[in-house]
This record gives structure tokens, sequence and C-alpha cells, in this order.
């Protein structure tokens, strides 16, 4: 059997009518695990905790997690143009919903 070709809904029918489930059941499982006690703090606390250890130790990447977690990201500038032929400069910056421009 073919699919149909063009357009296989009617003007006004969605091809989704459920539209997109409303909560996401794997974020949702992690988000209770989390909030569950660990003893004397949450297991978000605990995360937390081992990050920051982990970051005294040296180990590089848990620096790098935990500076990007309390400063942002650094700002990266991006080149754009063929090599020779002075490309303008695109800077991205990436902004916090109350960081203003």
């Amino acid at each position: 059997m073919s699919k149909p070709r063009g357009k296989p809904f009617k003007k006004g029918q969605s091809g989704n009518p459920g539209g997109r489930p409303k909560t996401k059941e794997f974020v949702e499982a992690i988000r209770t695990k989390i909030k569950e006690a660990d003893g004397d703090r949450t297991k978000l606390e605990t995360i937390a905790a081992k990050l920051v250890e982990k970051a005294v130790e040296g180990d590089l990447a848990a620096i790098k997690e935990v500076a990007d977690r309390l400063d942002g990201k650094p700002v990266q500038a991006l080149q754009h143009g063929a090599e020779g032929e002075g490309g303008g400069e695109i800077v991205i910056r990436m902004l916090k919903g109350d960081d203003k421009l």
C-alpha cells in the first residue's frame, strides 16, 4: 500500500489531535527520584556535593560544569566567511531568562 501524497488531512483537521503530551514521563520520573531523601539531604543535594567535591579534586569536567552553572557559559565568537575574504564576525551570546541585551 502506498503512502498518501500531498495533503493527507482535510483542511482544519490536525494530524495529531491530542497534541504533544503535556508531561514527559522520563523527566517526571527523574524529578520524583531526585527529590527523595538520601539520609539528611535530597539526592539533588548529594549530586551537587559530589560535583563540587570532584571539582575541588581537580576534575576539569566538574570544574567546567560548576563554572557554567554559577557564571553561565562563556560567550563564543564565531568567524564567518571563506579564508581571505574578510567575512564579517558573528557573535552568539547565550542569555538567561532575566538577562537583557
